[in-house]
């Protein structure tokens, strides 16, 4: 079995890769932990040079968080669906989807993501970068419904399916809950804020139980 993750990041990634480990795949998620080496980057350049797209990552059936975006290069590998599929005919994806207004305000959140994006294509304010969010969404979404065959892709909305449809669809019986763990989420600015002001070294006393009511409690909405 191989399973890719195919919708963008900030659409649960992280909590799909908690599920996939769970269920006992071999997952990687963004970095490969073995060669620190962003996987989108490896997979890239392995297509480039006429490899195998998973040469190098052999070890592992379940991937999420295909991408790499720095000032200079944004690598969106999970759009290599049909190199995948012509490679590995009997891959199974998972297209991660949730509201889209919702999740460009959570991209314009999250570590400076609309900067790099505006250095990259050369944008000169966040309007065009929402612009050219909304577009991609819509038109990665159409092309991947249209190409993938029904029986081999899983539409996921993480904010109305839960984890027991993603088993469902791997074949893998589990007695696993079915809410999916919320491993990562887009804070709030006031929770990047008080980041910002409080020192490492104060925030590294509290105990963990007391960091993460912190964070939940001003987490983005």
């Amino acid at each position: 079995m191989t399973v890719f993750e195919i919708g963008f990041s900030k659409c649960g990634t992280s909590s799909i890769h908690a599920r996939f480990a769970a269920l006992g795949l071999s997952s990687v998620h963004h970095t490969c932990p073995v060669t620190l080496t962003p996987v989108a980057l490896t997979m890239k350049q392995n297509i480039e040079c006429g490899e195998h797209p998973l040469k190098d990552l052999d070890r592992y059936n379940a991937f999420t968080d295909l991408v790499y975006l720095t000032h200079d290069e944004h690598i969106e590998a999970f759009k290599f669906f049909e190199t995948f599929l012509t490679a590995i005919p009997d891959a199974q994806f998972i297209l991660n989807t949730r509201d889209k207004d919702k999740w460009i305000e959570s991209c314009a959140d999250h570590n400076r993501l609309f900067e790099r994006l505006m250095s990259v294509y050369g944008y000169q304010s966040e309007d065009q970068i929402r612009s050219h969010l909304s577009a991609d969404w819509d038109e990665h979404i159409e092309k991947v419904v249209a190409t993938i065959p029904a029986e081999q892709l899983l539409l996921f909305d993480i904010t109305k399916d839960g984890g027991r449809k993603i088993d469902r669809f791997l074949g893998i019986k589990s007695e696993l809950p079915d809410s999916l763990p919320h491993e990562n989420f887009t804070s709030s600015k006031l929770h990047q804020a008080l980041r910002r002001i409080i020192p490492a070294f104060i925030r590294n006393l509290a105990p963990p139980q007391v960091k993460t009511k912190v964070a939940w409690m001003v987490r983005r909405r």
